[in-house]
Protein backbone atom coordinates (compact mmCIF):
# COMPACT_ATOMS: atom_id res chain seq x y z
CA UNK A 1 0.00 0.00 0.00
CA UNK A 2 1.23 3.47 -0.81
CA UNK A 3 1.53 6.26 1.67
CA UNK A 4 -0.97 9.09 1.65
CA UNK A 5 0.88 12.17 0.50
CA UNK A 6 -0.15 15.56 1.80
CA UNK A 7 -0.05 18.41 -0.71
CA UNK A 8 0.88 21.02 1.85
CA UNK A 9 1.46 21.64 5.52
CA UNK A 10 -2.21 22.59 5.85
CA UNK A 11 -3.22 19.18 4.48
CA UNK A 12 -0.82 17.46 6.86
CA UNK A 13 -2.22 19.34 9.86
CA UNK A 14 -5.78 18.71 8.70
CA UNK A 15 -5.11 14.98 8.39
CA UNK A 16 -3.52 14.89 11.85
CA UNK A 17 -6.47 16.80 13.35
CA UNK A 18 -8.97 14.45 11.73
CA UNK A 19 -7.00 11.51 13.10
CA UNK A 20 -7.12 12.97 16.61
CA UNK A 21 -10.89 13.53 16.31
CA UNK A 22 -11.31 9.97 15.06
CA UNK A 23 -9.38 8.68 18.07
CA UNK A 24 -11.57 10.68 20.46
CA UNK A 25 -14.79 9.46 18.84
CA UNK A 26 -13.49 5.89 18.90
CA UNK A 27 -12.90 6.11 22.65
CA UNK A 28 -16.44 7.46 23.13
CA UNK A 29 -17.85 4.56 21.09
CA UNK A 30 -15.74 2.09 23.07
CA UNK A 31 -17.14 3.47 26.33
CA UNK A 32 -20.68 3.10 25.01
CA UNK A 33 -19.80 -0.45 24.02
CA UNK A 34 -18.60 -1.22 27.57
CA UNK A 35 -21.87 0.13 28.96
CA UNK A 36 -23.92 -1.96 26.54
CA UNK A 37 -21.93 -5.16 27.16
CA UNK A 38 -22.20 -4.77 30.94
CA UNK A 39 -25.92 -4.06 30.66
CA UNK A 40 -26.44 -7.11 28.45
CA UNK A 41 -24.43 -9.49 30.62
CA UNK A 42 -25.80 -8.25 33.94
CA UNK A 43 -29.43 -7.80 32.86
CA UNK A 44 -29.61 -11.36 31.56
CA UNK A 45 -28.10 -12.58 34.81
CA UNK A 46 -25.37 -14.36 32.92
CA UNK A 47 -23.17 -13.53 35.87
CA UNK A 48 -24.83 -14.29 39.16
CA UNK A 49 -22.58 -12.78 41.75
CA UNK A 50 -23.19 -12.05 45.36
CA UNK A 51 -20.42 -10.22 47.09
CA UNK A 52 -19.94 -9.29 50.72
CA UNK A 53 -21.13 -5.69 51.31
CA UNK A 54 -17.90 -4.82 53.14
CA UNK A 55 -15.81 -5.99 50.21
CA UNK A 56 -18.07 -4.14 47.80
CA UNK A 57 -17.68 -0.95 49.82
CA UNK A 58 -13.89 -1.35 49.72
CA UNK A 59 -14.02 -1.92 45.98
CA UNK A 60 -16.17 1.20 45.56
CA UNK A 61 -13.72 3.30 47.59
CA UNK A 62 -10.75 2.05 45.59
CA UNK A 63 -12.68 2.67 42.37
CA UNK A 64 -13.55 6.22 43.33
CA UNK A 65 -10.00 7.09 44.42
CA UNK A 66 -8.36 5.59 41.32
CA UNK A 67 -10.95 7.22 39.04
CA UNK A 68 -10.36 10.63 40.59
CA UNK A 69 -6.60 10.18 40.21
CA UNK A 70 -6.96 9.16 36.56
CA UNK A 71 -9.28 12.09 35.89
CA UNK A 72 -6.77 14.49 37.48
CA UNK A 73 -3.93 13.07 35.41
CA UNK A 74 -5.91 13.10 32.14
CA UNK A 75 -7.70 16.41 32.57
CA UNK A 76 -5.25 18.52 34.58
CA UNK A 77 -1.69 17.22 34.82
CA UNK A 78 -1.08 16.00 31.26
CA UNK A 79 -2.62 19.06 29.55
CA UNK A 80 -0.48 21.36 31.71
CA UNK A 81 2.64 19.31 31.12
CA UNK A 82 2.10 18.64 27.42
CA UNK A 83 1.52 22.21 26.29
CA UNK A 84 2.13 23.20 22.69
CA UNK A 85 5.09 25.37 23.77
CA UNK A 86 6.81 22.43 25.47
CA UNK A 87 6.11 20.17 22.52
CA UNK A 88 7.60 22.79 20.18
CA UNK A 89 10.81 22.90 22.23
CA UNK A 90 11.22 19.12 22.00
CA UNK A 91 10.28 18.77 18.34
CA UNK A 92 13.03 18.73 15.75
CA UNK A 93 10.84 19.15 12.65
CA UNK A 94 7.31 20.21 11.84
CA UNK A 95 6.28 16.60 11.29
CA UNK A 96 7.81 15.70 14.65
CA UNK A 97 5.72 18.44 16.27
CA UNK A 98 2.56 16.98 14.71
CA UNK A 99 3.50 13.49 15.92
CA UNK A 100 4.15 14.77 19.44
CA UNK A 101 0.86 16.68 19.51
CA UNK A 102 -1.01 13.60 18.26
CA UNK A 103 0.66 11.41 20.87
CA UNK A 104 -0.12 13.92 23.62
CA UNK A 105 -3.80 13.91 22.65
CA UNK A 106 -3.88 10.12 22.44
CA UNK A 107 -2.22 9.77 25.85
CA UNK A 108 -4.79 12.03 27.51
CA UNK A 109 -7.64 10.11 25.91
CA UNK A 110 -6.20 6.74 26.93
CA UNK A 111 -5.74 7.79 30.56
CA UNK A 112 -9.36 8.92 30.77
CA UNK A 113 -10.60 5.78 28.97
CA UNK A 114 -9.05 3.71 31.76
CA UNK A 115 -11.80 5.06 34.03
CA UNK A 116 -14.46 3.35 31.91
CA UNK A 117 -12.44 0.13 31.87
CA UNK A 118 -12.27 0.16 35.67
CA UNK A 119 -16.01 0.65 35.87
CA UNK A 120 -16.56 -2.18 33.41
CA UNK A 121 -14.31 -4.58 35.31
CA UNK A 122 -15.81 -3.74 38.70
CA UNK A 123 -19.33 -4.09 37.30
CA UNK A 124 -18.50 -7.60 36.17
CA UNK A 125 -16.77 -8.43 39.45
CA UNK A 126 -19.61 -7.21 41.66
CA UNK A 127 -22.48 -8.07 39.32
CA UNK A 128 -23.83 -4.52 39.59
CA UNK A 129 -23.92 -2.33 36.48
CA UNK A 130 -24.01 0.92 38.44
CA UNK A 131 -20.21 1.18 38.28
CA UNK A 132 -20.01 1.21 34.49
CA UNK A 133 -23.07 3.43 34.20
CA UNK A 134 -21.63 6.14 36.45
CA UNK A 135 -18.03 5.89 35.32
CA UNK A 136 -19.02 5.43 31.67
CA UNK A 137 -21.00 8.66 31.67
CA UNK A 138 -18.17 10.45 33.48
CA UNK A 139 -15.68 9.09 30.94
CA UNK A 140 -17.76 10.30 28.01
CA UNK A 141 -17.96 13.77 29.58
CA UNK A 142 -14.20 13.78 30.15
CA UNK A 143 -13.56 12.65 26.57
CA UNK A 144 -15.73 15.49 25.28
CA UNK A 145 -13.70 17.90 27.42
CA UNK A 146 -10.51 16.47 25.92
CA UNK A 147 -11.78 16.64 22.35
CA UNK A 148 -8.97 17.97 20.12
CA UNK A 149 -9.19 21.73 19.80
CA UNK A 150 -9.00 23.07 16.26
CA UNK A 151 -7.26 26.24 17.49
CA UNK A 152 -4.29 24.25 18.78
CA UNK A 153 -3.91 22.44 15.48
CA UNK A 154 -4.32 25.69 13.50
CA UNK A 155 -1.54 27.20 15.60
CA UNK A 156 0.69 24.30 14.54
CA UNK A 157 -0.22 25.00 10.91
CA UNK A 158 0.69 28.69 11.32
CA UNK A 159 4.03 27.71 12.88
CA UNK A 160 4.72 25.36 9.99
CA UNK A 161 3.80 28.07 7.46
CA UNK A 162 6.17 30.56 9.14
CA UNK A 163 9.08 28.12 9.03
CA UNK A 164 8.45 27.18 5.39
Amino acid sequence: MGKIKANSDADLVSMAYKGACTAASTFILATLMYIFIAWFILSKELLNRSIDPVIELRIAIVLIVVSILLACVGLVILPRYQTLERLMKKAKTEEDLLKRLSMANATRLQVVEAIALLGFMFSLVTGKPVYIYCLGIATILFLVLLWPRREEWEQVRRIMDKQA
